[in-house]
């Protein structure tokens, strides 16, 4: 249940978010809302500018508006409302609805084991631990304090699960891999299964490669649903601190990716390629195997990179390269058909023949 909070409550608590206040912060707030749909004791954020006259005569009872807006709300009449300004509407939006108006039912008490769970007895459990129906847990796994294993949720042997991390039901998490804190990993995911390697002998028949690496996720990772997450060949394959991966993505083995990231749907990178810091790829980018992508990189959807990226900036397309080329090369295709008609009259009219 999500208790009512006062808006002062809220300001205070993110001071570098809430920079400045207005009205009757001693507004109780129960929800939040967006601005056509705001109710009495609701919360609204003014992402957008354009919807600020909305959320202005909607009942809520507290406003969330850029710094910008300040001026012009405080030469508005005296309101019941509370106006709360931030240099980040949306972040604040962010931080706020998930410390105070976020609450989920758990499938089962937390910090208690499910009797249909399987956990060997060499794992080691920390204080909070919660395992849900017919989870297993193998040989010699460790499962820090306050983690969550939803539903049918399996843990090969020698793997690691960070404090306070949440495994939603349905997941497979490979041996020897090591999931750090604050993670959240969502339904039906694969971390840390066999990568996709081969060796062809003179018949062309395949014999696998045994996969003998790991899988690393750093601290405050997420995995979207239906994701799969190889484990390294030799080695490692990494997904650095802070980095969220869309749903039905597949990172493949011994790849790098690098902190802060974050991967649209449908993302995709073969073996062996690199993604530095700060990266933003869009829906259904692939990566070749073996290529690297510099740090504070954007990448449009549907881009497809074959060589490396060495310098930070914006990208798209397919082969991909820099979004202006990509923008100017699209607007020109609808004209390339009439383009072939007049070079062919022109060879023809040289007496060259005519273009293929």
């Amino acid at each position: 249940m999500i208790r009512p909070v006062r808006a002062s409550e809220v300001a205070g608590r993110f001071p570098q978010l809430i920079t400045a206040t207005a009205g009757n912060l001693l507004a109780t707030l129960d929800s939040i809302q967006i601005p056509s749909e705001a109710k009495p004791n609701a919360i609204v954020f003014v992402v957008d500018p354009k919807f600020t006259d909305m959320a202005l005569s909607s009942p809520a009872a507290a406003v969330v508006l850029s710094v910008k807006a300040k001026a012009a709300i405080e030469a508005l009449p005296p309101s019941d409302k509370a106006f709360l300004f931030s240099p980040n509407v949306k972040l604040a939006m962010a931080l706020i609805k998930k410390e105070f108006f976020t609450f989920e039912t758990p499938l089962q008490d937390l910090g208690t084991v499910h009797p249909s769970a399987l956990v060997d007895p060499t794992a080691r459990i920390g204080a909070g631990v919660t395992i849900g129906p017919f989870c297993v847990v193998g040989k010699n796994v460790v499962i820090e304090d306050g983690a969550r294993l939803d539903a049918h949720v399996v843990i090969e042997a020698d793997a690691q699960i960070g404090k306070d991390s949440h495994l939603q039901s349905h997941l497979y998490i490979g041996p020897r891999t090591e999931i750090g804190q604050r993670c959240l990993l969502m339904p039906n995911s694969t971390i840390g299964s066999e990568g996709f390697g081969f060796a062809p002998d003179e018949r062309g028949r395949f014999h696998r490669i045994p996969q003998t690496g790991k899988v690393v996720l750093e601290n405050d990772v997420e995995i979207g649903a239906n994701c799969t997450v190889d484990r390294a060949t030799f080695g490692v394959t990494r997904i650095g601190e802070g980095t969220k991966i869309d749903k039905i993505s597949h990172i493949a083995h011994n790849c790098d990716i690098g902190k802060h990231c974050v991967m649209a749907g449908k993302f995709a990178i073969a073996g062996s390629g690199k993604v530095g810091d700060h990266c933003m790829i869009g829906g259904r980018v692939t990566i070749k195997d073996g290529v690297t992508v510099a740090s504070k990189v954007e990448i449009a959807g549907l881009a497809g990179v074959q060589s490396d990226i060495k310098e930070s900036g914006a990208y798209g397309g397919f082969p991909v390269q820099p979004v202006r080329d990509f923008m100017r090369t699209g607007a020109s295709l609808p004209y390339l058909p009439q383009l072939r008609k007049d070079v062919a009259r022109v060879l023809k009219h040289l007496g060259l023949g005519a273009a293929d």
